[in-house]
């Protein structure tokens, strides 16, 4: 499965602001739409990238910021 720029970028930006909802914000697009954009990048590499916790935000696991990076150089 391919990975999609927007996807990429959508992932990023989570990780980057640390709140999949700030990254919402910033992107002027539903949080959701966030949401699926990470889930369709940890399908990709059938991988566990993240930990999302309701109170607490997202963070990137080591694969999850090794990924990030690289898409980072990409973007």
């Amino acid at each position: 499965m391919a990975i999609s720029l927007k996807a990429m970028e959508y992932f990023t930006t989570a990780l980057r602001h640390g709140s999949i909802s700030q990254a919402a914000v910033e992107l002027n697009i539903a949080a959701s739409a966030i949401g699926a954009a990470i889930d369709q990048v940890e399908a990709a590499f059938d991988l566990t990238l993240t930990i999302r916790q309701r109170s607490r935000g997202i963070t990137a696991n080591a694969s999850g910021r090794q990924v990030a990076q690289k898409f980072e150089r990409l973007l």
